[in-house]
């Protein structure tokens, strides 16, 4: 089995790189190959609805490209799941949204889950994403770190701390039985504060992965009835 990781912004180093390799590499199952696939041309990080459109471009040339090399499913790297919608028109070969997927399960095990995400500015489009998968009704909270992106993996110590604070709200004045963090800069925290919090902490890293070798292995994709081939791509 082969997964392509599509990695939408520019601005991460190549220790950044190497983390998320190592975390994948631990993840999936032995006989899966995962590959991480940066785009040429896009943000530095993903912050905004305007810095989702532009790395929409650099996203759909990598998912064609993945498809085409032969890979059997797509992460779009990235909470916010840009052009998630559009890559599922683009190619027959699984698309995961881990911002999608990570919020599912967390409605699965909880019913009612709260979000951590790095910057207050996000909090919109997080509600507004949840609004789209259609699990408003579960959305107990969003609460931000005060962390750009790109800071997130600095200094993990306070990253940890300011996590387990903001589930530790979220349960306690939120009622969120579960907590998802909506960031892949977080990868590899969930466990650890989970350890603390005693609520389910979904990783959107670790989650995606799983969920995309269980789509492989079951044969199944997005429906081209939901999805359909973009006419001018067919022509």
């Amino acid at each position: 089995m082969k997964i392509a990781i599509i990695v939408p912004i520019t601005g991460l180093t190549e220790e950044d790189m190497e983390h998320r390799r190592k975390l994948a590499e631990a993840t999936v199952q032995r006989g899966t190959k995962v590959e991480f696939l940066k785009v040429g041309k896009g943000p530095p990080s993903i912050e905004s609805r305007y810095e989702e459109e532009l790395a929409a471009e650099g996203i759909l040339q990598k998912v064609k490209e993945a498809e085409r090399r032969g890979d059997d499913a797509v992460i779009i790297w990235c909470m916010g799941d840009p052009a998630l919608g559009a890559a599922r028109e683009l190619v027959r070969i699984p698309v995961i949204g881990p911002g999608e997927t990570a919020m599912m399960l967390a409605h699965t095990l909880a019913g009612k889950f709260s979000v951590i995400t790095p910057l207050g500015g996000m909090m919109m489009q997080i509600e507004e994403q949840v609004r789209k998968i259609g699990l408003s009704d579960s959305l107990a909270s969003v609460h931000a770190l005060g962390i750009r992106v790109l800071e997130l993996r600095r200094d993990m110590n306070k990253t940890k701390r300011l996590v387990v604070e903001a589930s530790r709200e979220a349960m306690e004045k939120h009622g969120a039985a579960a907590v998802v963090l909506h960031c892949l800069g977080m990868g590899g925290l969930a466990r650890e504060v989970q350890e603390v919090v005693g609520i389910p902490v979904i990783d959107p890293a670790t989650t995606s992965l799983k969920f995309a070798e269980m789509l492989v292995e079951l044969g199944l994709s997005q429906s081209k009835a939901t999805y359909p081939k973009p006419p001018k791509e067919t022509d």
